[in-house]
């Protein structure tokens, strides 16, 4: 026997039939006209070959192959409108989680009180942050890991979309005690004999850092090295460390001197990075709005030294 062919919509007829137990009741739950109910109808029984319902002028009722119908189905007819309701509820972002990719400096600094605004308006939506580094978030958001994130990378590859939304300069952070932190801004030149604390050379930090010094020929004396951001910061905020460290960063260690560095002025940039064909939820372009304006407005202050 071959695949029947049905229509939806007549299964919810003779479901409809069954709860309301009338025909013009059961046209108007299902915002049809009679005679268009009885059309769906004839054309199940029709698919199925067999009657579903006997009329009279009087009344109609299921015979025992409607019942039958009735009780295989309306079980399934449930579970798909539930199911059709979900991910409903899920693409307008009122359930279901959202995925962000962020560098952990950012995170760190400034997107708590963002999430804290984000939980307080959608209560029923997930948050799933992944801490990385720039290029391992901008793959992220390629790979339909993350729904978009915040990354140093400027990626060029044509199927993400990529925005640069500030530039964070470096500045030297020290103790007010400290001979350097006086100064209203320094040279690179002129930090290269101080035994300083830093990330790994591994890091991209590290990396950018060294290559565009090394082009004007001044190397930095990483005399103390950490693998991590609550590591450096933990050292650093002690008072007893000299450090490089994006402006961001620095806006964590309130007791410290912040001291700008030119010649060469150097700085990380920040880019939102989401795929070009995915069509972020209401929800979670208010949340790319939100981390979008909270660092451009942190990085348009200037730090207390």
């Amino acid at each position: 026997m071959g695949r029947i062919h049905y229509d939806l919509r007549d299964v919810r007829a003779i479901c409809e039939l069954s709860r309301t137990n009338g025909f013009r009741e059961a046209a108007d739950a299902l915002s049809i006209t009679p005679s268009a109910l009885s059309r769906r109808v004839v054309k199940l029984e029709a698919a199925l070959g067999g009657m579903l319902v006997k009329r009279t002028t009087r009344s109609m009722a299921l015979t025992p192959l409607g019942r039958r119908l009735v009780s295989r189905c309306q079980p399934s007819l449930d579970t798909l409108d539930d199911s059709i309701e979900e991910l409903a509820r899920v693409a307008r972002g009122m359930e279901g989680q959202i995925s962000v990719g962020c560098i952990s400096s950012v995170s760190y600094a400034l997107l708590a009180p963002v999430v804290a605004r984000f939980r307080a308006s959608h209560p029923d939506l997930r948050i799933n942050m992944k801490e990385a580094d720039g290029a391992s978030i901008a793959a992220a958001a390629l790979n339909h890991e993350v729904d978009f994130g915040l990354t140093t990378v400027a990626e060029r590859h044509r199927e993400l979309l990529s925005e640069r939304i500030a530039d964070d300069p470096f500045v030297l952070v020290c103790s007010p005690r400290h001979p350097l932190a006086r100064k209203r801004g320094l040279t690179w030149a002129q930090i290269a004999h101080e035994r300083l604390m830093g990330y790994k050379s591994s890091s991209s930090i590290r990396q950018m850092l060294d290559g565009q010094l090394a082009r004007d020929g001044i190397e930095l004396l990483w005399f103390d090295e950490v693998d991590t951001l609550s590591s450096l910061i933990g050292y650093l905020g002690t008072g007893s460390f000299l450090g490089v460290v994006p402006r961001l960063v620095a806006g964590q260690l309130p007791g410290l001197a912040a001291v700008p560095l030119r010649q060469p002025g150097l700085q990380r940039q920040l880019y939102m990075v989401r795929r070009n064909d995915l069509e972020l939820t209401p929800p979670a372009r208010a949340l790319w709005s939100d981390i979008r304006k909270t660092v451009i407005a942190s990085l348009g202050k200037r730090l207390k030294s």
